[in-house]
């Protein structure tokens, strides 16, 4: 063959190899293209069946059902859960929360609730949590008994947090006996905040005062813990206990 030849063979073979690629490359796109389309459709298949809750204990499912605001039959893949998520956040109950999809057909809202550890009277019963946010009263099957928190608080508004730190001092006391023993947090009914900022303690089993202070907390605990545990006495018969010199516990009785 000659030269001239082979170079207009070799040329043709370049342009049909080029065809080939060129018409293999735009049969995969399509191909993909279609593929993709066959997924979303059937994503556009699913409908959402059931809706449920977990990690609520406080707050009713109804309630955060209603938040969330999903209508049975909607389509799963064309719910916005960022929306779902910031809509249920705005219970003061919920700390935190997660949507997710779960397939087939299910919504599953995942929730970490405010704990409330004390309760305050003023202009109504409101709740408060370790760190001093102030939440509403609420209607639950979960029963709260908790201990009171009493003195005199400037106004508190549900969702704000307590500004007076002597109250968050006492809300600590309180935290930190939970984190003890549930029976040390058991054994207070009232933490009162007096006029000059000390704080007073009372006791479930007979109401005795217990005069706390400031500072020390968790030595303070340890030590009302152990001379409770070996006073052998009936509280009945306490004036009241004194925490607040250290290294010891002054208790008064009262005369038989």
């Amino acid at each position: 063959m000659a030269p001239q030849d082979q170079d207009q063979h070799t040329k043709g073979e370049g342009k049909l190899r080029g065809f080939f690629i060129t018409t293999g490359a735009i049969a995969l796109v399509v191909l993909l293209g279609a593929a993709v389309v066959t997924a979303d459709s059937w994503k556009d298949r699913l409908v959402v069946r059931t809706v449920h809750c977990e990690g609520n204990r406080i707050v009713p499912g109804a309630e955060l059902l209603r938040l969330a605001g999903i209508a049975k039959e909607s389509k799963l893949y064309a719910l916005d859960l960022g929306t779902i998520q910031r809509r249920v956040a705005l219970h003061p109950y919920v700390k935190s929360v997660y949507v997710k999809r779960e397939l087939p057909a299910d919504v599953v809202i995942v929730i970490d609730e405010r704990q409330p550890i004390a309760a305050l009277v003023q202009g109504g019963l409101v709740y408060l949590t370790a760190d001093g946010v102030v939440l509403p009263a609420i209607t639950s099957d979960l029963s709260f008994d908790l201990p009171f928190l009493t003195g005199k608080f400037p106004a508190v508004e549900p969702g704000k947090k307590l500004a007076d730190s002597a109250a968050r001092e006492a809300l600590s006391v309180l935290a930190i006996a939970r984190q003890g023993s549930e029976e040390c947090y058991r054994r207070i009914s009232e933490v009162h905040v007096s006029d000059d900022h000390d704080l007073l303690l009372y006791t479930n089993e007979g109401g005795v005062p217990v005069y706390f202070g400031r500072g020390e907390t968790a030595m303070k605990l340890a030590k009302l813990d152990t001379f409770w545990d070996e006073m052998g006495r009936s509280a009945g018969e306490l004036q009241y206990v004194d925490l607040r010199f250290q290294n010891q516990v002054i208790a008064r009785w009262n005369r038989n």
